[in-house]
């Protein structure tokens, strides 16, 4: 699989972001030139594009995505199309696995990475909610076991992107350093041939799916912007693990949880009611 991926980071945080760059982006990103496939839904084929967004359970980082996509054109044609929609991002980057790469601002910290990394493998690791020492032990460990370049291509308020030149297996790199990643909020490892490992097992969303979620309330039809698994679908929210759902009542509330699950169920609610259920007075029989 010949993947591209697109990094980008927002002056604001990507909720204040939604109206000045995210919705904008979105609307006119050039999916027409991204490659599809044929995906069973139940009883339906159906046509899907390749566009895939990286996410730490339920949300990316605060102020930044990664997409990954299979462009139909080659890159410099696909960058063509979608420079309009980047134009309003504070940094981003398009880059293929073949090293090919197109960034702004320019000879920014990607371009310093792939000018040492020609003709070797390139692994990427996300960082999100990491602690600092952590993170510093984790670049040494990197450098003496493995003697790979690497360094951080991309800082977001709330996490980075590190990039080495290494052609381990992601299961291996996330094996020998569990030690250390277990001292970091989430992280995902993508290895030289596009395989992935997560700490929150939860499939990528799509594009549109990234805007429901970040959209304000009045800018969603039928409900606020956090409703029904941020945006989530359906069949991949009810196969996340325990830590995700737990994520899920945190961010958007006890009800609407339980209100999806409810749907998941035919409506019969699983979640016993501790003591007896309150009547409400009927409005004929209050006193007057």
């Amino acid at each position: 699989m010949k993947s591209t991926y697109l990094y980008a980071r927002t002056r604001l945080s990507l909720s204040n972001a939604w109206g000045d760059s995210i919705d904008w982006f979105v609307k006119s990103f050039p999916e027409s030139h991204v490659k599809s496939f044929q995906e069973i839904r139940g009883n339906r084929c159906l046509t899907v594009n390749s566009i895939e967004v990286f996410n730490f359970g339920l949300r990316t980082w605060a102020n930044g995505f990664v997409i990954r996509f299979e462009p139909v054109n080659s890159l410099r044609e696909f960058i063509g199309y979608a420079r309009p929609s980047l134009e309003k991002f504070d940094a981003w980057c398009i880059a293929n696995e073949q090293g090919e790469y197109l960034e702004a601002p320019i000879d920014a910290t990607f371009g310093s990475f792939f000018s040492r990394a020609k003709g070797h493998g390139r692994a990427q690791i996300f960082l999100r909610d990491e602690s600092a020492d952590a993170t510093e032990e984790l670049l040494y460990r990197l450098k003496e076991d493995l003697r790979a370049d690497s360094a951080p291509v991309l800082h977001f308020d709330d996490g980075k992107i590190i990039f080495l030149c290494c052609n381990e297996p992601a299961g291996i790199i996330e094996q020998r350093y569990k030690h250390i990643f277990r001292r970091i909020g989430s992280y995902i490892i993508i290895d030289a041939f596009g395989y992935c490992v997560k700490s929150d097992a939860v499939a990528g969303i799509t594009l549109k799916e990234l805007a429901k979620a970040l959209a304000p309330p009045s800018a969603v039809r039928g409900g606020s912007a956090g409703d029904i698994r941020a945006g989530l679908p359906e069949a991949v929210f009810r196969k996340s693990t325990p830590a995700v759902k737990v994520e899920a009542a945190r961010r958007i509330g006890p009800k609407v949880l339980s209100r999806s699950k409810r749907a998941s169920t035919g409506g019969r609610s699983k979640l016993r009611q501790r003591g007896p259920i309150p009547r409400q007075a009927d409005a004929s029989s209050s006193s007057t």
